[in-house]
């Protein structure tokens, strides 16, 4: 599922739904012409899913055939696709890239149990559990090598988040009552954020310091907080569901300053990715339910844009997920048949 997915209603089953999907899944050259979009595909893939882009404009993510499991990929900024798999994995999936082109993610073995890995850039992989896990997932990668995710070690009750540096050392952290702390991100600095769950099913925000301090937050008036990413000046965004559970976008400082935005006239709004100079890009959706993405700047001036290959049913539609610094943004679009695409918009 696609972070930026508008999501326009959540019952408590579609609740669930959504906490069980983030807790698994979790843009080209600076001189580029800005709003040229490049569609593409892993050869043999029957839907792609973009996860992340670095500053030199190389996007990860994984992709899905009819015959197999879940391939990890890595598509230069040439447009060459090199298809990523651990070796004896039933499934690989890629999460995350960083300015080294090292990429996190999970793979699945013959037992269908997850492992954290790691590739560098020559393509060796190293694979890791947080300690005691009986699951790992990944979720995000930063310049030092230090990569965040979650793992379970008792039978999936509890779902902490951990830090694992690049000589393979781990902390492990929490919100206080949390039963989960999910798809958390990491800056350059070792600051992070994410989404936590508590007993009640509740949905928050947090932060993490470099210095292990540890806040809790939510929107006001929210009634579930989502943290899609996270900038070098410690800027987290995401998305909330007010008390009529409409969709709305937020971004929050470091210092615990959270400001929302809706696209303008939008019916729903999400924030799903920010870049170091404060650049959001996102996705909005009005009422016919097809989904457009956007970018708004610290000015917040807002501009749209779709793929013209996106489908224009509800549902369907241009899946933003990520903006480099260079304001280059990579995602998913559906196309009319539903099935899930790559592209880069310069």
């Amino acid at each position: 599922m696609p972070r930026g997915l508008v999501v326009s209603r959540i019952d408590s089953s579609s609740r669930r739904q959504l906490i069980a999907v983030m807790v698994v899944l979790f843009v080209l050259p600076a001189m580029a012409v800005v709003g040229i979009i490049q569609n593409f595909d892993p050869a043999g893939s029957q839907n792609t899913f973009v996860t992340g882009m670095n500053s030199s404009g190389i996007v990860s993510g994984y992709f899905t055939t009819s015959t197999s499991g879940s391939h990890g990929f890595v598509r230069e900024a040439t447009g060459k696709i090199n298809q990523i798999d651990v070796a004896g994995a039933v499934t690989t999936v890629i999460y995350a890239i960083n300015d080294s082109s090292q990429t996190t993610g999970c793979y699945v073995d013959t037992s269908n149990r997850f492992h954290g890995f790691v590739r560098d850039s020559l393509g060796n992989v190293t694979s890791f559990d947080a300690p005691n896990a009986s699951q790992t997932f990944t979720s995000s990668i930063n310049g030092s090598g230090q990569i965040v995710g979650t793992y379970t070690a008792d039978s999936g009750v509890t779902y902490p988040a951990f830090i694992r540096d690049s000589l393979g050392n781990f902390t492990t952290f929490s919100p206080r009552n949390s039963r989960y702390a999910f798809s958390p991100f990491i800056n350059s600095i070792g600051q992070v954020a994410g989404t936590w769950q508590d007993a009640r099913e509740g949905v928050h925000g947090y932060f993490r310091t470099i210095l292990g301090t540890l806040t809790t937050f939510d929107v006001q008036g929210a009634n579930m907080t989502i943290v899609t990413g996270l900038n070098d000046q410690g800027i987290a965004v995401g998305f909330y569901f007010d008390s009529v559970n409409v969709q709305h976008g937020f971004w929050r400082t470091a210092g615990g300053t959270i400001t929302t935005f809706n696209y303008p006239g939008a019916s729903q709004t999400s924030g799903n990715g920010i870049n170091y100079g404060g650049t959001i890009t996102g996705t909005y959706s009005n009422s016919d339910g097809v989904v457009h993405g956007y970018t708004r700047d610290t000015a917040g001036n807002f501009t749209t844009f779709d793929d013209s290959d996106a489908g224009t049913r509800s549902g369907q539609g241009t899946f933003p997920q990520a903006i480099n610094r260079a304001g280059v943004i990579t995602g998913n679009f559906t196309g009319p048949k539903s099935a899930s695409h790559g592209f880069v918009r310069r």
